[in-house]
């Protein structure tokens, strides 16, 4: 849970990429808990779940249509909000579009990140600014060992070490020019999330849902392949936890580049493949897949396994949901909104307070 749920009450938080899956879900929860919010962002895609919830946030948030790669009006809308905390997410966060446009992914990516630290140096900003990376930062040679913040980075797409310069860039930047006393600025780690409201291309929840709904085979191509899957409400738990315990203390050993950089994800337990995620999701909607042996895809690492005793030990966070919970949860989101009509701020809202009252 969030270490005090008072403490949002009327914060100011600037969230930029709160139009993604992420950010949508963050927004929503952001507001549940009673914060004042300003998104930046890029518009929408038209099949997303900011889309389909966008009429019922439209009156309680700011929302600014900007691209983070644009200062100029990074550093204005900053400037003018006067946000006390900053959740960066804007992002190009898949693999496959980074190998079709790896310039476009390491410009958002990286250079996106540094025009925000930068406007936030460069403004009268004073307070937590938490930057969102990934779970593939770490260097991945498939030994199957957990990864711990300071283990060594690095990445075999351009997506994964478009994120992984990103947290070597934001260290740097925050040894070189930040005060501590005015400004702190983290890193946050995690991936593989699901939950209900994802319709992104090449991710195998939305696919998996849309061959259900047209009864089709879903076709896998890396079923062996391990992932620490989890509910996208328990790493957006770890972020707010995160930000209030920065708020309230600083890290010891502040000098080391993995000083502020945190993992979350589920317990080593409940890392599952990607075939045991298919078959758990038919388990409360029946479908049908075959593997895929002919595509040729792009590389992917065939386990991911993250360590999570720092964020355990330090800010007394632990992952609610364990994998059966998360694939039934996220599975019945996507029932209630096409078989049961119901509308999907109502869905979400209904996961938050039970995950909330956990």
């Amino acid at each position: 849970m969030v270490r005090k749920i008072t403490f949002w009450e009327n914060k100011k938080v600037f969230i930029t990429g709160n139009t993604g899956f992420k950010g949508t879900w963050l927004t929503i929860l952001l507001l549940e808990l009673g914060a004042k919010i300003k998104g930046y962002s890029l518009d929408e895609e038209k099949d997303s779940l900011f889309n389909k919830v966008s009429k019922q946030l439209k009156n309680q948030i700011e929302n600014v249509k900007g691209d983070i790669r644009d200062y100029d009006l990074l550093k204005k809308e900053i400037s003018v909000f006067g946000p006390e905390i900053i959740i960066h997410l804007a992002a190009q966060p898949l693999v496959i579009e980074s190998y079709k446009n790896p310039l476009q992914t390491w410009d958002t990516n990286l250079m996106g990140t540094l025009n925000l630290l930068e406007a936030i140096t460069n403004t009268k900003f004073s307070g937590t600014a938490l930057i969102i990376t990934t779970d593939k930062v770490y260097w991945n040679n498939n030994s199957n060992q957990q990864f711990k913040e300071d283990d060594f980075l690095g990445g075999y797409d351009p997506y994964s070490a478009s994120k992984a310069a990103t947290e070597i860039a934001v260290a740097s930047w925050r040894l070189s020019f930040l005060d501590k006393n005015s400004i702190k600025l983290a890193t946050a780690r995690a991936g593989n999330v699901i939950g209900g409201g994802d319709w992104a291309k090449n991710r195998i929840i939305p696919d998996a849902i849309k061959s259900i709904l047209k009864k089709d085979s879903l076709k896998i191509r890396n079923p062996y392949s391990s992932r620490p899957w989890q509910h996208v409400l328990d790493p957006l738990n770890g972020y707010l936890n995160l930000i209030e315990y920065l708020e309230e203390n600083n890290i010891e050993h502040e000098n080391k580049i993995s000083s502020y950089a945190f993992n979350f994800g589920p317990n080593t337990t409940q890392n599952k493949s990607v075939l045991e995620l298919i078959e758990k999701i038919y388990s409360f909607w029946p479908g049908k897949y075959q593997f895929d042996k002919n595509t040729i895809y792009h590389h992917e690492s065939e386990s991911l396994n993250l360590c999570i005793n720092k964020s355990q030990k330090l800010l007394d966070w632990n992952p609610k949901l364990n994998f059966d919970l998360s694939v039934e949860m996220t599975t019945n989101w996507y029932k209630d909104f096409y078989l049961n009509s119901k509308h999907a701020m109502d869905i979400c809202l209904k996961d938050i307070n039970n995950f909330l009252n956990l």
